[in-house]
C-alpha cells in the first residue's frame, strides 16, 4: 500500500518578531487535520506590539453521531441530515441497544455528539455549547476577513495552520497562504528549556495557564511569550535584525558543511 504525503501550498515560515501581526490558535476534535475538525478558532491582531482587536468563535464540527434506538426517530431528519451533509458535514448514525440511553444534546427528538469525553476535559467545550454554535462555511468568511493578509503567529502553529489550510480548501477551494512565525522554534533556538511546550513558556515567563486550551486565551499567551523572546532578542543581539543575520550566517553555514 503506497502513502502519498499531501502537498499544501502553505506561506513560507519566518525566523522573525514582526511589528504587525496575528497570532492564531485552533482547538480541534482530534490531531488529524482532514479527519478530525475544528471547534473553536481564535485570533488576536497586534499593531506594534500592541493588542488592537480580537476574532473568538465556538464552530460546530464536521462530523456529528446520532444515537437513536429507531428508524421512527431518526426518520423525521433525515433531509436535515442529508443537507448538512451536502455542506460537507459527515454523520455517523449509530443505533442504540434498547436498554442503552446517551446523555448529549438533543436535535429533533435525536441525541448528538460532537466531541469525546478527552476533548471536553481537555479544552472544558461540551457538546450542549457546540449544539448553539455555528457551521464553518458561516465562520469561514469571517476568520479570514480578520486576518486578511498578515503574518501569522502561532505555537507549533503548523497544527493550526495545517487545520486552517485544509478547512478553507474544502469549503473555498483556494489555499491558505499566509506567512507565519513559530513561537515553538524561536523557542528551541533562544531559551535552554528540557521541553518548549507553551505550558514550559508560560511556567518560564510567569504567564498564568489556568485558562489554557482555549483558542484565544492560547494565543494570547502565544503573544506575550513572542515579545518576552523580543526582548530577549534585542538584550542578546542588540536588534531583532542582528538575530535574524544570525540565524542566516548559521544556516548557510550548515548547508556548506
Amino acid at each position: 500500500m503506497s502513502y502519498t504525503k499531501k502537498v499544501r501550498n502553505k506561506g513560507n515560515r519566518l525566523i522573525d518578531f514582526p511589528d504587525e501581526y496575528v497570532v492564531v490558535d485552533t482547538e480541534t476534535t482530534g490531531l488529524s487535520p482532514g479527519v478530525d475538525s475544528i471547534i473553536e478558532l481564535g485570533a488576536i491582531r497586534y499593531v506594534n506590539h500592541q493588542e488592537t482587536e480580537r476574532f473568538s468563535c465556538l464552530v460546530k464540527p464536521d462530523q456529528w453521531t446520532v444515537y437513536y434506538h429507531s428508524w421512527e426517530q431518526i426518520e423525521p431528519i433525515c433531509r436535515d441530515l442529508m443537507e448538512y451533509e451536502e455542506n460537507g458535514i459527515h454523520i455517523t448514525n449509530r443505533k442504540l441497544h434498547p436498554s442503552q440511553s446517551v446523555d448529549y444534546p438533543y436535535y429533533r427528538g435525536c441525541q448528538i455528539s460532537y466531541v469525546s469525553q478527552f476533548v471536553t476535559e481537555l479544552t472544558g467545550i461540551s457538546d450542549e455549547m457546540l449544539n448553539e454554535a455555528p457551521v464553518m462555511k458561516d465562520v469561514l468568511p469571517s476568520f479570514l476577513d480578520f486576518i486578511r493578509d498578515s503574518i501569522i503567529v502561532g505555537h507549533n502553529v503548523n497544527f493550526d495552520i495545517n487545520f486552517i489550510y485544509d478547512t478553507v480548501m474544502k469549503y473555498m477551494q483556494i489555499p491558505f497562504s499566509n506567512d507565519y512565525v513559530d513561537t515553538l522554534l524561536l523557542s528551541q533556538k533562544l531559551l535552554s528549556l528540557p521541553r518548549h511546550r507553551l505550558q514550559d513558556l508560560a511556567e518560564y515567563y510567569g504567564m498564568d495557564y489556568s485558562h489554557a486550551h482555549r483558542a484565544v486565551e492560547d494565543a494570547h499567551m502565544t503573544a506575550q511569550a513572542l515579545e518576552h523572546m523580543r526582548d530577549l532578542v534585542i538584550t542578546q543581539y542588540g536588534s531583532v535584525s542582528g538575530f535574524i543575520t544570525k540565524q542566516v550566517r548559521n544556516s548557510h553555514y550548515r548547508k556548506k558543511r
